[in-house]
Formats: C-alpha cells, sequence, structure tokens
C-alpha cells in the first residue's frame, strides 16, 4: 500500500485571515475536472473530496455550519471549458467564502508535445481562473497537480511529461506566493497554497521503476485518478488545512 507524504509547506499563516460574511457558516465551492468530482473505478461511480471535506471540518469545527458544492467535470481542461469566461455561472451560483481550485491535468496531456511552452499556456489559462475567483470576493486555495503513472517512469516520453508538470507547478507555486504575499496587506479575500502533488504521490515500484498501484492504495489502476480511500485522504488533509485558517 503506498503511504502519503506529509509536505512540509501546507502550514498556512499563523494568523486567522480567511474572510467570512457569517461566523456560524462557512460556503466551500470545490472547483475543478474528474480529480474534482471523484472519477474512480473507471467511471463506474464517483467519489469526490469535497464530502470528506465536508463530513471532518464540521467535526472539526462543531460549531459551523459547512456547505462545499462540488463542481467538478471530468474531461475538463483550463484552456477551454474553465476558463471564467465559460465558468462565471459556475463559479457565481452559490456565494461562497472559499475556493480550491484544481486545474491542467487534461491540458498537460493535450499539450504535451509543447514541452515546457505547453505548460506555461496551462497556466496561462490558469491565472485568469484564479483572479476571477478573487474578483468575485472569494478566497481562494490553489493546488498543484499530482502525478500520474507516466510521470514516474523513465522512457522519452514519460522524462518529458514529468517535466512539463513540474514546471507548471513551479508557476502556479510562485503566482501563489506572489499573491499571498500581496493580499495578506490589503483587506478582502486571501490566497492560500495546498501543495496535493506532494502530499499523494504515485507509487513508484523500487524492483523495476515502474508504478503498480497498490491494491487498497491511493491511486487506482488507471493510472491518473484516485481511489475512494485516496479521495477521502485528499478531503480530510483539506479539512485540517481549512480549519487552521478559521
Amino acid at each position: 500500500m503506498d503511504t502519503p507524504k506529509q509536505p512540509a509547506n501546507l502550514a498556512p499563516p499563523t494568523k486567522p485571515s480567511l474572510l467570512r460574511h457569517h461566523q456560524d457558516h462557512l460556503r466551500i465551492l470545490a472547483f475543478g475536472n474528474s480529480l474534482t468530482e471523484g472519477y474512480t473505478d473507471f467511471g463506474m461511480r464517483f467519489h469526490p473530496y469535497g464530502n470528506a471535506l465536508k463530513s471532518k471540518l464540521s467535526a472539526l469545527a462543531p460549531d459551523l455550519t459547512i456547505s462545499v458544492d462540488i463542481n467538478g467535470q471530468s474531461g475538463d481542461c483550463v484552456l477551454d471549458s474553465l476558463q471564467p469566461t465559460t465558468q462565471r455561472d459556475r463559479i457565481k451560483r452559490a456565494w461562497q467564502y472559499l475556493a480550491i481550485v484544481l486545474g491542467g491535468t487534461n491540458d498537460l496531456a493535450h499539450k504535451l508535445e509543447r514541452g515546457l511552452e505547453g505548460s506555461e499556456e496551462i497556466f496561462q489559462g490558469l491565472r485568469p481562473l484564479y483572479e476571477h475567483v478573487l474578483n468575485a470576493g472569494t478566497s481562494l486555495i490553489v493546488m498543484t497537480v499530482p502525478e500520474r503513472a507516466i510521470d514516474t517512469r523513465s522512457s522519452d516520453l514519460a522524462v518529458k511529461a514529468h517535466a512539463n508538470r513540474e514546471h507548471l507547478n513551479r508557476l502556479i507555486v510562485q503566482w501563489a506566493a506572489d499573491s499571498r504575499l500581496h493580499r495578506e496587506q490589503i483587506d478582502g479575500p486571501k490566497v492560500y497554497f495546498f501543495d496535493l502533488a506532494a502530499l499523494v504521490p504515485f507509487p513508484r515500484n523500487e524492483d523495476d521503476g515502474d508504478t503498480t498501484p497498490a491494491e487498497g492504495g491511493m491511486w487506482s489502476l488507471d493510472d491518473l485518478h484516485m481511489t475512494s480511500r485516496g479521495y477521502d485522504f485528499v478531503g480530510n488533509e483539506l479539512a485540517a488545512f481549512i480549519k487552521n485558517l478559521l
């Protein structure tokens, strides 16, 4: 069974800074694609991390009413269906206090041959989405793109795929650091960073360098999505992270 790592850089600010309009209610939007929708078992069922997030955060903060709007659509791409112009209604359908945005996995597959330039194009699609959330008065958690099976393999194509994803994540990390610093100096919605990639690395087979998700582990046998256990783990970790913002 693969054992998740505990990244060192998930600690939120020591001073509570999450903007809330009602002290007894926290509304959260989980926004993205299949990893947000909870695609698992080769599409036979869906088990979004938002379910565990709501359950765990409700237990951690019993005085709060927690609402989690799970808005993930399998197959969505940042450079197509996740653009602010097409998703304004999805983001603003309900008055949210906090949005969790995860995007880029599908784009990395489509932009593989573009190399690092493709990763930069994907980020140029993510940035206006982040900014749209903040402009709507909603605080934002940005997440890195997690590994896929191809990231752990050694072919030329796999090495390229790994480099592209790492480059995209560096751009996400830098934007989050810059935006968080700026937002801490002003009133209004804040930016937080959650390193999903470090939290749930794809398993590695020590014998041959290939990857085979272990039964009962975090990752599905489709080499891309998580198991129900994996999604629950992510939801529980997000709940603990958000609790420290309150």
